[in-house]
């Protein structure tokens, strides 16, 4: 079993572990004639029905909106719980730290609070220290284990992510995130709230300035990265095994103020350049290659620049791609890495460079 079904499979002993040491607390019913509790649901075909409190519960499969979610059978079935459960829901949802201190649920029926607990009981909301739904309120908790993350204020501290198991990330607008928080992590998906933007597994800032990239999930093998304005040196430090890229410019931004900016390997730069030895394949769609672009890339077997303008492309940009096997380019006069290539004319009209003998 890989290391990510692992963590998922723990989180979801951890989801329901914590439910049963809920519910501890909250008896199940006993059923009484007419006393006994039951639940309305309307299943996804139209059809209503009644069930007990234990038959409903057996079936329990979250919560979504105002609504307690059923399954059984392949079916889906809601039970109505209304505005304020549809509130309380939605504040453990976006974690938002003003909302999660007043959220209280002990108003709700068993079923409601029961499911409340189940969608959100493996979520730590962290605020400068770990919070968790109780299944009643929000309160400090030490966490050891978590499904989601949502960063309600402030920073991660260091690790954080990979050491609670963490497959899904939630930033909120008070948040302070950056690359380093990922690295190590096993991250899947990502949720974000303006000035952040979670979009195709990677995550943008907005600013005054243009959009920028602050990094990209760490299991990822290809990536495509958004238009942006900027990246921030080290965005992709945490994508330990892309195999292909993207990208809209190499290095910082379209437009950058020096040499190392300019560089591709800047998005792998911390302490030094560390670009992963899987990746194979890049495209680069926009802005200029500096001489030099791809120092420190000597895996890097094809790299495709349809479409920038020759005139922003240095004749030196490829001399440290050690590693290339294929090149498209529309400067027909630049330096390859070695002998043995052979060329010809796409129908673009950029040349192609093949090393011989490879394909």
């Amino acid at each position: 079993m890989s290391r990510a079904k692992k963590f998922a499979k723990g989180a979801i002993l951890f989801a329901f572990a914590a439910l049963f040491v809920f519910l501890l607390f909250v008896p199940l019913p006993q059923t009484v004639g007419a006393a006994a509790e039951e639940e309305d649901v309307v299943w996804q075909d139209g059809t209503r029905e009644t069930l007990s409190y234990s038959e409903a519960f057996s079936m329990l499969a979250g919560a979504e909106g105002g609504d307690v979610l059923l399954e059984s059978e392949g079916r889906t079935g809601r039970v109505a719980q209304g505005e304020a459960f549809a509130a309380v829901n939605a504040a453990l949802s976006d974690g938002e730290l003003a909302m999660l201190l007043i959220v209280g649920s002990s108003s709700f029926s068993r079923l409601g609070r029961a499911a409340l607990f189940l969608e959100h009981g493996s979520t730590v909301y962290y605020a400068g220290e770990a919070f968790r739904y109780t299944g009643s309120r929000v309160e400090r908790s030490a966490s050891e284990a978590a499904r989601r993350v949502v960063l309600s204020d402030g920073s991660l501290p260091a690790g954080y992510l990979a050491s609670v198991g963490a497959s899904e990330l939630v930033l909120t607008a008070a948040a302070e995130f950056s690359a380093a928080d990922l690295v190590g992590s096993r991250v899947t998906s990502a949720r974000a709230v303006l000035p952040y933007l979670a979009e195709g597994e990677a995550v943008y800032l907005r600013t005054a300035g243009g959009t920028r990239l602050l990094a990209a999930l760490p299991l990822l093998t290809s990536l495509e990265v958004a238009p942006c304005a900027y990246a921030d040196r080290g965005a992709l430090v945490p994508c330990g095994s892309l195999v292909s890229l993207t990208l809209p410019f190499a290095g910082s931004a379209l437009h950058f103020g020096s040499e190392t900016e300019g560089m591709f390997a800047w998005l792998f730069l911390t302490k030094s350049y560390d670009v992963p030895e899987t990746l194979k394949s890049v495209k680069i769609t926009g802005g200029s290659l500096i001489a030099h672009c791809f120092y420190a890339c000597p895996d890097i077997e094809e790299i495709d620049v349809c479409g920038l303008d020759p005139a922003q492309i240095s004749p030196l940009a490829f001399r440290d791609a050690l590693g290339l096997l294929t090149l498209h380019t529309p400067r027909a006069d630049v330096v390859l890495p070695a002998e043995g290539f052979e060329s010809h004319i796409a129908p673009c009209g950029c040349t192609v460079y093949t090393r011989r003998g490879k394909s």
